[in-house]
């Protein structure tokens, strides 16, 4: 898929999560087949199969993040990870800026799996769009698909060993 997909693909989805915002809380479901598009662009999900990222984007619901807001917050329980459709957001621990993200970028994927104390605050450095995905409910969908669990598995060990040996 290249670039312009993925933007047409983040419109769509976008799109729809406008249409239902007025109708619903303040997330509100994507288009599956849509989300499973973008997903596919998170490099995470990437190994995934077209049929597992559907089923996660069954589950994933779309929403408005203010500039300014916190994403998710140092030292609070992850319950969800969020994939950035547009916009951007920086990292920042104990108050301090570390790492800007861009649209694309993942937040709070170790919660997926762990549920651990977030450890750092993600803020919106402008208005964006999310994509959140329960903890709940990705945890449900991987004891049911061992073929997720170990994909999940070689990436993070694989980003682990990345970050022990990459030179600071």
């Amino acid at each position: 898929m290249n670039s312009s997909d993925v933007s047409r693909a983040r419109s769509a989805v976008l799109r729809d999560a406008a249409a239902e915002a007025g109708r619903t809380s303040r997330f509100a479901p994507g288009t599956p087949k849509l989300v499973a598009q973008v997903l596919a662009e998170v490099p995470i999900f990437a190994g995934f199969s077209g049929r597992q990222r559907r089923r996660i984007a069954e589950h994933a619901e779309i929403a408005e993040i203010m500039t300014g807001e916190p994403i998710v917050r140092e030292g609070f329980t992850g319950q969800a990870a969020f994939v950035l459709l547009t916009g951007a957001a920086c990292v920042e621990r104990d108050g301090v800026s570390v790492l800007d993200l861009e649209s694309g970028a993942l937040v709070g994927e170790l919660s997926l799996l762990s549920g651990q104390p977030r450890s750092a605050t993600v803020r919106a450095t402008c208005d964006l769009w999310v994509l959140r995905i329960r903890r709940d409910a990705f945890r449900q969908l991987v004891s049911h698909e061992p073929a997720m669990a170990v994909h999940l598995l070689e990436t993070l060990s694989r980003r682990l060993w990345e970050a022990e040996h990459t030179p600071s």
